[in-house]
């Protein structure tokens, strides 16, 4: 099999086709094996440079013209997940203010017109959101202005909530801003709930389940998107969870393993890891379940990476003190951030972490330059490499013996 990562074409070859020590014995393919090659893009014309189109590529999504904002408007929650990496984070707690969000939004209108932003997204994250869900009314006037005064071609706002906190009103006032919810589900009511108790001792299950019915019944059930946080504890209830979330109408249904990108933790014995995740047969068995109820998200795909908000010029995470990173796991590591939102509605920026951040592209880095992975590694993750070496700017390699594996779980899943 010959895997094009660039096009991410798959071709069988035959125990025939002319391989040579160095790859392609190009003086002896047919007519009909370079057609194959040609369609596929193994071959292309001398004059394409692919290694400048890929670095293209990058540039061009890392100076993309979209803002994306993660803004934590909590850093406290009233739940205590199991498996949740913020209970290693060194945040201080605390909750955003009126003047605070005035603030943030006119830092958005100026960061807007200085760059000439024409697509903005816009994620609400915590800790809990909802405990600052009394100053949501002001933040969605002002986004409401903002999005009036300056032509968006995309604007998009999210949640990531517990659910536990919602009102007719709080639901009410998102809904009509269609703002997209994005909850977890992790398996039946008593699973759920010892997994993701809420500190008061009442059920997050229940809260979850109450808060799709109602988005349902205001004719928004486009508007959820449900994940499944997965490990060894509750790989077995992914169909039970599948068949309630499809019963209920959700559309997506998103899988993702619990991980700490490398940290050491209480839990992270109860992870599973990559590398059991795809060669044991986990993958596909979740492929099965996923595609039974039609949730498309399966984790049967190999893609070219997009470039990480990390690398991208104008993309933030940003505290409820107005603190600025590149990447919520950085938020609370002072040294790492790249400023701050100054009370004019600037960002003022801090030592030279923005301009090393955003400063890598594959062409500084002879090894990233010179990789044939390059296309679905996109240069990896910067946490990881933080995890690993001590730095996020230092060079962590894809795991080529794990991407046979997951290219032998997608030739698998392709055909069955």
């Amino acid at each position: 099999m010959l895997m094009n990562t660039v096009s991410l074409d798959l071709l069988p070859i035959d125990s025939d086709f002319p391989l040579c020590q160095n790859g392609i014995d190009s003086a002896k393919l047919s007519s009909e094996q370079i057609s194959m090659l040609q369609e596929g893009g193994f071959i292309v014309d001398d004059a394409l440079d692919e290694l400048q189109v890929i670095e293209d590529k990058f540039d061009a999504e890392k100076t993309e013209s979209l803002m994306s904002v993660k803004l934590l408007l909590s850093t406290e929650c009233n739940s205590n997940c199991q498996y949740c990496y913020q209970h290693f984070a060194n945040y201080e707690n605390s909750t955003i203010s009126d003047a605070q969000i005035r603030t943030f939004v006119l830092w958005v209108n100026n960061y807007v017109v200085e760059n000439n932003i024409q697509k903005f997204s816009l994620e609400l994250f915590g800790g809990e959101p909802l405990l600052a869900s009394k100053h949501l009314p002001l933040l969605f006037d002002l986004l409401n202005e903002l999005k009036s005064n300056r032509r968006f071609s995309e604007f998009s706002v999210s949640i990531i909530t517990n659910t536990s906190l919602f009102t007719d009103q709080i639901l009410s006032l998102l809904v009509k801003n269609d703002v997209e919810f994005k909850f977890s589900i992790d398996g039946p009511k008593i699973v759920h709930d010892s997994r993701r108790p809420l500190k008061n001792g009442t059920s997050s299950y229940d809260k979850t389940i109450e808060a799709i019915k109602k988005i349902k019944e205001m004719g928004r059930i486009d508007l959820v998107t449900a994940r499944f946080n997965l490990d060894k504890r509750n790989i077995e209830y992914l169909e039970n969870v599948a068949q309630t979330l499809h019963e209920l109408g959700v559309e997506r249904l998103y899988c993702g393993r619990v991980f700490f990108r490398g940290k050491k933790t209480p839990y992270s014995a109860n992870i599973i890891n990559e590398k059991s995740y795809y060669q044991n047969g986990t993958c596909l068995k979740l492929f099965h379940v996923l595609s039974k109820y039609g949730y498309s998200d399966t984790p049967c795909v190999i893609e070219p990476s997009r470039v990480c908000q990390f690398y991208r010029l104008h993309s933030y995470v940003v505290s409820p003190k107005l603190e600025v990173a590149k990447c919520d796991e950085l938020l609370d590591i002072k040294e790492l951030q790249v400023g701050y939102i100054d009370s004019s509605g600037f960002l003022k920026k801090v030592g030279k972490n923005y301009q090393l951040q955003t400063g890598r592209t594959p062409s500084k880095d002879i090894e990233c330059k010179n990789c044939a992975y390059l296309p679905i590694c996109g240069m990896g993750c910067p946490i990881e490499a933080m995890n690993l070496t001590g730095n996020p700017l230092n060079h962590v390699c894809m795991n080529k013996e794990l991407l046979q594996e997951k290219i032998k779980v997608l030739l698998m899943a392709n055909n069955e």
